[in-house]
């Protein structure tokens, strides 16, 4: 690599870390509770959705069912969530958010794009444009469900 020029990679990775870093020390500032951005990741989904089964988080997450259901733990002691049984299956369950949890998510969306726009305020309007305008087209074929460049080929 030339000069003092850091890699696109490098510089990607870093940018990801600092954003996280700074979210995550806004929620435990703004939003109090245990639970951190995965959790209001999959509060998220739930308010976005409406009723979900624990499978479906599972299945949307890719992650073990004793994860979802940690994190599921974590919403519902903070009155974020409810687990209910399915109508018409009772022995199923899902999950659905209740007011708080709507008002949370909706809070945490407000933190995290404040946060993105502290961290982008070096850029002038028209490098935000730009910058926004190359990540939707970086992201187009994952949004229609293209996979490039993923390990093994596949």
């Amino acid at each position: 690599m030339a000069g003092d020029e850091e890699s696109l990679d490098a510089l990607w990775l870093e940018a990801q870390r600092v954003v996280r870093h700074r979210i995550r020390h806004a929620l435990q500032d703004q939003i109090p509770g245990a639970v951190g951005g995965g959790g209001l990741r999959i509060l998220g989904h739930v308010v976005l959705a409406g009723a979900l089964s624990p499978a479906d988080l599972v299945h949307r997450f890719d992650i073990r069912s004793s994860t979802i259901t940690a994190h599921l733990d974590r919403l519902e002691a903070a009155g974020w969530l409810r687990r209910d049984p399915s109508p018409g299956t009772p022995s199923r369950i899902q999950v659905t958010a209740t007011d708080a949890g709507r008002d949370t998510y909706a809070r945490y969306l407000a933190i995290r794009r404040a946060v993105v726009e502290r961290f982008l305020e070096p850029l002038a309007e028209s490098e935000r444009e730009s910058l926004r305008r190359m990540l939707a087209v970086v992201l187009e074929p994952a949004r229609s469900g293209v996979r490039h460049g993923r390990p093994g080929g596949h």
